[in-house]
């Protein structure tokens, strides 16, 4: 399951390449241990670019050019449906699931990976078809698209990009591509209240960071201004009751943002002291 929200870092990288150099060969076989997943790859690219890497971001675009010539297209755009956005939800753990309060969006959104199925046909359907599918049927999907609530020019914007240092590890939903069921809009679940009739509890799996899962940390959606206090859910242990973010690596959530929109939004960020 991909990610559901995340963003690249801009100041905390500003090294220079050398500093890449001698981290290169390490980074790449922790990624390509998850499969060489390419928008974790492209995230990484963003975060070197950013940081001047130059030489580093040429191999991490390089690989991901490989892996898409390969294994096709790493994302795909659902046109005009109806979804759940997670990226700024928080979520109640139960026996090992992360249950989401998202939002019931109506436009067009994006996933990645495209979570074909069923597997050995010939004409295969995607994560657009699974939602389509659920229209009527009493279920939707989590996919994603940018929150306007984080945009810096947005004069109500209330919350904002948080980055869980390298290193950081608490778990996190990960929520695009998760399942979520109508019955649930306007109820009550535990841990998160009281249900609007514009959000619905989507399950998301719990991802596990670590040092050598996660070397840049992961990023999730809070409190704007910035509050210190947030940082809690980087080191947080998880257990059954747990209130936990929905989270993603680094760079996720810009690079799929570009890939819907083509824009490269400015937003509010946070950072631990």
């Amino acid at each position: 399951m991909a990610i559901g929200l995340l963003f690249a870092v801009s100041y905390r990288f500003r090294a220079p390449v050398r500093r890449f150099e001698a981290k290169k060969m390490k980074i790449m076989q922790a990624y390509k241990k998850l499969g060489g997943f390419p928008l974790v790859l492209c995230s990484l690219a963003l975060l070197a670019g950013a940081a001047n890497g130059a030489q580093l971001s040429d191999v991490l675009l390089g690989e991901l050019a490989r892996l898409r010539s390969t294994a096709g297209q790493p994302y795909v755009i659902c046109k005009n449906q109806t979804y759940a956005l997670c990226a700024t939800a928080t979520s109640f753990v139960y026996q090992e699931v992360a249950y989401a309060k998202c939002q019931v969006k109506r436009g067009d959104s994006i996933s990645a990976p495209p979570l074909y199925y069923p597997p050995g046909t010939k004409v295969q359907k995607n994560i657009c078809d699974y939602n389509a599918e659920g229209a009527g049927n009493g279920y939707m999907v989590s996919t994603y698209s940018l929150p306007s609530s984080i945009l810096k020019d947005n004069p109500a914007a209330n919350q904002a990009l948080y980055t869980c240092p390298g290193g950081s590890t608490a778990g996190y939903a990960q929520c695009d591509g998760g399942t979520c069921f109508t019955s649930t809009v306007g109820k009550s679940f535990p841990g998160v209240g009281q249900l609007k009739n514009d959000e619905i509890m989507c399950s998301c799996p719990i991802t596990q960071a670590s040092a050598s899962s996660a070397p840049f940390g992961f990023q999730f959606v809070g409190p704007y201004p910035c509050q210190q206090e947030a940082f809690k859910f980087c080191s947080q242990n998880v257990q059954n009751g747990s209130i936990i973010p929905v989270g993603a690596p680094p760079g996720a959530g810009r690079y799929l943002t570009i890939q819907l929109t083509g824009k490269n939004a400015t937003l509010n960020e946070c950072f631990m002291n």
